[in-house]
């Protein structure tokens, strides 16, 4: 399986690519399920591309964007954060994150839906620094289009998986 580094390393190469008309773009297409919303695809995405080019195999799974963190967990990975609303232990997790961990969202009611998710790139304090596909420019409103690097509040943070990666 690649290492950690080596998939972000393909994810940073991402950033600023947008999509076509209609949710069209090459990690849908990559997948074999194009013209839809595509934030986990561009995590299996990256971790396809690092395994093609370093050897092993993809340590995120390929499924329903919802269920990526559970089956990630069934191919080795770990769970870091299951799905909470709980602020304290959010905060609680904040040191444990590592790049490349796979970090969900819940930005509406705060019910634990996953609306969103990326990979870690780091903390720095209270927010999470992430990659994410299908996302938006930091502090800029236009539509979710593209590969962005993103800054977070961690009380947005729902849930965090650790794939198996190569050391």
């Amino acid at each position: 399986m690649p290492t950690n580094k080596q998939i972000i390393a393909i994810a940073k190469k991402q950033v600023g690519y947008s999509e076509g008309a209609n949710n069209d773009n090459k990690y849908g297409k990559k997948y074999g399920e194009n013209h839809c919303s595509w934030c986990a695809i561009f995590l299996w995405w990256c971790g396809q591309k690092a395994a093609e080019n370093h050897g092993g195999l993809n340590p995120i799974a390929k499924c329903d964007n919802v269920y990526i963190q559970e089956e990630t967990v069934r191919r080795g990975g770990r769970w870091i954060l299951k799905k909470t609303t709980s602020k304290r232990m959010k905060k609680e997790v904040l040191p444990k994150l590592k790049e490349g961990d796979l970090i969900s969202f819940d930005f509406g009611k705060k019910d634990n839906y996953r609306d969103h998710m990326g990979y870690v790139l780091r903390v720095d304090g209270d927010k999470i620094v992430t990659i994410e596909g299908n996302t938006q420019p930091q502090n800029k409103k236009t539509k979710y289009d593209g590969v962005y690097i993103r800054e977070r509040p961690y009380t947005d943070m729902c849930a965090v998986v650790r794939p198996r990666y190569t050391k």
